[in-house]
Order: structure tokens, then sequence, then C-alpha cells
């Protein structure tokens, strides 16, 4: 039963998009489906660039690492602070 979770869950979304589609003054439905679409897909890529990239090329050596592997990662890991820090600031001033 689990492994037919995935499917049940496609076919619903796939039902909800028609149905808000062919309706057409109602667009919840279609809103709806598109978010949870777009929201899955968005957890998926953070997931996989977490563990497939992230994990192995930053936090390990940074924890198990050598000396030089720690110095080698230390900007790819100050660059990123900072990118992160400079799109919150963006994202504040949107929000003002």
């Amino acid at each position: 039963m689990p492994e037919n979770i995935p499917i049940l869950v496609g076919a619903v979304l796939t039902v909800l998009v028609l149905l808000g589609y062919l309706l057409g003054e109602n667009n919840f439905l279609f809103r709806l489906a598109t978010y949870i679409f777009i929201g899955v897909a968005a957890g998926y890529v953070f997931v996989l660039v977490f563990y497939q990239v992230i994990t192995p090329r930053l936090i390990r050596p940074l924890l198990s690492g050598s000396f030089e592997q720690i110095v080698l990662t230390l900007p790819p890991l100050l660059l990123s602070v900072l990118l992160v820090f400079s799109l919150a600031l963006i994202g504040i001033s949107l929000v003002l």
C-alpha cells in the first residue's frame, strides 16, 4: 500500500488540475494543484541538493577533513553565507 501513495497523489492532482482548468470560472482547484506541485518540486530539489552537493562537498570536509580540505572549503562557505544574507536583505526591503 505505501508504494501506491505517490500514484494516488499524482492521480488526484491530475484530476484537480484538469477540473480546475475545464471549469474555468473556479480557479481555486487549478491554483491549489499548481501550488502543491511547485511546493513538492521545490522541496524535492532542496533535499536532493542538500544531500548530494552540500553535505559531501561542504559539511563532511569541514567536520572530518584534513587542514587543506578545511581551508579549501572556507571560501565557498563564506561566499554562500554572504549570498544568503544579501538575498535576505533584498527580501526584507521588498516586504517593507
